[in-house]
């Protein structure tokens, strides 16, 4: 009897390319969309997030809220505007040190940061920026007055 002749045979042949068809696609997936990015000491770094949340969560008890806004469509090389407002009770903070800082987790001497200014009329925090490439970005952005320090995070991709 030979295999063409058999349909058991003739299914889990095609059952044996369908599963190795899929693992190489797998692969291939894995291989393009893995962004390389490794934690060097991930103990440490959960350490220091937890007491971020901690001092975070310290701050909303207080009544502290601090409000990031993105463009909805982030595009590279156009100037977009990026807005913070941080706010207790309805009452905004000025006169505070407002930097965002732009990261780019695989090209890291594309990163950069620049100072926000406040806008008296609407009461905001505001930035011009242009980022420069395509891709992902990390946006931090930093509020830091007479003790109070404030943190805001978005990931962005820029298009």
């Amino acid at each position: 009897m030979s295999i063409h002749k058999s349909p058991i045979m003739m299914i889990m042949l095609i059952l044996f390319i369908i599963l190795v068809g899929a693992t190489v696609y797998r692969i291939i997936i894995a291989l393009e969309t893995h962004p390389g990015l490794v934690v060097e000491d991930a103990y440490s770094s959960g350490q220091r997030y937890a007491i971020t949340l901690n001092h975070k969560n310290q701050l909303a008890e207080l009544g502290w809220v601090l409000n990031l806004v993105t463009p909805e469509a982030v595009t590279h090389n156009i100037k977009q505007i990026y807005t913070v407002n941080s706010t207790q009770h309805g009452k905004t903070l000025s006169d505070a040190l407002v930097i965002a800082y732009f990261y780019r987790p695989l090209e890291k001497e594309h990163d950069f940061s620049i100072n926000m200014v406040f806008r008296q009329g609407i009461d905001q925090y505001q930035a011009y920026i242009i980022l420069p490439l395509k891709g992902r970005w990390d946006l931090v952005v930093e509020v830091v007055k007479e003790g109070l320090v404030q943190r805001a995070s978005k990931k962005l991709f820029a298009q």
